[in-house]
C-alpha cells in the first residue's frame, strides 16, 4: 500500500500523465492510464527519478516529508506536481 501518491502533470500539456508512489521503500513511477501515449516516461522530459541513494534516504524521513521533497523536485524541474489522496485498494 503505497504511503505516498503524486501526480504529476506533462510538462508541456500540464495534463495529469506519471504518478510516483512511495510505499516506505521505493518510489515507482508509472504513466496514468488515460495519459497520451506519446509521453514516454518523466525521465524522457527531465523530470526525477529516484534511486537507491534516494530511497535510503526517503526511509529515514516520514511520509510527508517525502512527499514535500518530491513535489519540490517536480515543480523545481518545471513540472506540476501534487499530492493525491490514498490509494483506496
Amino acid at each position: 500500500m503505497p504511503l505516498v501518491r503524486i501526480e504529476i502533470s506533462h510538462l508541456v500539456t500540464d495534463e495529469p500523465t506519471w504518478l510516483q508512489e512511495w510505499d516506505g521503500t521505493e518510489v515507482t513511477t508509472t504513466r496514468l492510464p488515460n495519459a497520451d501515449p506519446e509521453a514516454g516516461d518523466l525521465g524522457d522530459w527531465g523530470g526525477y527519478e529516484f534511486n537507491e541513494a534516494y530511497e535510503a534516504t526517503f526511509s529515514t524521513w516520514s511520509p510527508r516529508e517525502v512527499a514535500e521533497h518530491i513535489i519540490d523536485l517536480q515543480e523545481g524541474a518545471g513540472f506540476s506536481a501534487r499530492l493525491l489522496p490514498p490509494d483506496p485498494r
